[in-house]
């Protein structure tokens, strides 16, 4: 460019916390594409202590509250919700409807998972699907279920001496229910929240249930293997991203998984990560068609082929996840020198502490049963870190046995409450 048509550049601002390669790399090429805008990051993460790791994360959040929005955003661990309902974000639909192929080209069902109200606020080249893991012959097949059924199952498997194996503590615990669940609770439309429900009660309990710390320096670690395959872990996390991983688990399990998910009061659990970067477009971005521009060339088929996709996650665009599937199902053969018949081997092998498993081309049922989980999704991860931050200190006394959960959850529900009525 000469100096002149640089100089007409609009100049977008795009913050992060955390600039990813994958990111890093998409910004430069549309930098260098010779268009009518160019990107400058900010990256919060630089603002991150050892004693502070968030503290890049809060920044940024407290900047967007305060009317400092950029004007694209990686949207990991904040509280797009809040976002939504302040009228700060565009709804990516609008150009994604605008574009050949309209929302056909992605997979409907993920967009849908990613829905706040109706409407797409911010969208990712990739995704994971996030669930709990078991032995269909146990904890039932039907994906999903309350917490009252896995309470059941627990009760009847006294054999199993851990839930989720040996380092699930009850704080990272809740943490988790609320990150796969937080709008159950909280509904900022509205201005409302409901963590004195019966449901958040319920949840408590379930969170106490398991250990306030894992001593990691002790001689009690045995692999998640070994407890899942002796019967004395019940469950497994299990964040699915790739064509593998399915053998894995239904090797260490030894029969037919199923897909539970975190239990939740609507019986479905199972949750979509978005990965390789997730992204969102401001209101008030200086210029939306550049902006969907730079997002979009991470979203069309090509781009999950050439040497930009090395980021974990299926690819959101329906052909390239077609292609995927198509190439996870291709058996290798060789030739046996005695028989001289064609025999299929084994395309890799996978390891977990000591125990090892050859991998070969996913099957037909392995296809289908990752299409039905991904089809038995209906919501994605959300964070608040203030919501998180007032939910911790009041459930400090509960889990140290000085307070009910219905105590907690009252003094919860008051603060939150007064946090959620200041920021609507």
């Amino acid at each position: 460019l000469s100096p002149e048509e640089a100089a007409k550049r609009v100049t977008l601002r795009l913050a992060c916390n955390w600039l990813s390669p994958s990111l890093n790399k998409a910004i430069l090429n549309f930098n260098t594409s010779g268009g009518g805008a160019r990107i400058e990051v900010t990256d919060y993460s630089r603002l991150a202590t050892d004693e502070d790791f968030s503290a890049g994360v809060t920044k940024l959040n407290t900047e967007i509250l305060s009317g400092n929005v950029p004007d694209i955003f990686v949207t990991t661990d904040l509280p797009i919700a809040q976002y939504a309902a302040k009228g700060l974000l565009r709804d990516l639909y609008e150009f994604i409807d605008a574009d050949k192929g309209g929302r056909e080209r992605f997979m409907t069902g993920v967009l849908k998972a990613m829905e706040t109200d109706g409407k797409l606020y911010s969208i990712a080249p990739a995704f994971t699907l996030s669930t709990l893991v078991g032995k269909s012959s146990i904890v039932g097949e039907k994906p999903g279920w309350t917490l009252s059924e896995l309470q059941e199952v627990i009760k009847a498997h006294p054999e199993a001496k851990y839930i989720l194996g040996q380092g699930m503590t009850r704080s990272f615990m809740l943490d988790t229910m609320l990150k796969y669940g937080l709008e159950r609770y909280v509904d900022w439309q509205k201005g409302e929240c409901s963590f004195n429900s019966q449901d958040f009660i319920d949840v408590l309990n379930f969170c106490n249930m398991f250990p306030e710390e894992y001593d990691y320096d002790s001689n009690n670690y045995e692999s998640t293997p070994a407890l899942v395959s002796s019967g004395r872990q019940l469950l497994a996390t299990f964040s699915a991203g790739d064509f593998d991983s399915f053998q894995m688990y239904e090797a260490m399990f030894g029969g037919h998984l199923a897909f539970k998910g975190f239990p939740s009061a609507e019986g479905n659990g199972n949750v979509i990560m978005p990965t390789g970067s997730s992204l969102s477009i401001s209101s008030t971005c200086k210029d939306v068609d550049a902006a969907w521009r730079f997002i979009r060339a991470m979203l069309v088929e090509d781009y999950y082929s050439n040497e930009n996709y090395y980021f974990y996650g299926y690819p959101i665009n329906q052909a390239a996840f077609d292609a995927a599937v198509a190439k996870a199902m291709e058996k290798q053969y060789e030739t046996d020198p005695e028989t001289g018949e064609q025999v299929e081997v084994a395309t890799g092998g996978w390891g977990w502490d000591d125990f090892y498993i050859d991998i070969y081309a996913m099957t037909e049922e392995q296809a289908a049963q990752l299409d039905a989980l991904i089809a038995s999704v209906d919501r994605t991860y959300s964070y608040d870190q203030n919501i998180m931050n007032l939910v911790t200190e009041e459930c400090a006394d509960f889990f140290a046995g000085t307070k009910t959960a219905e105590q907690a959850a009252s003094l919860i529900q008051d603060r939150v409450s007064i946090y959620v009525a200041e920021q609507s």
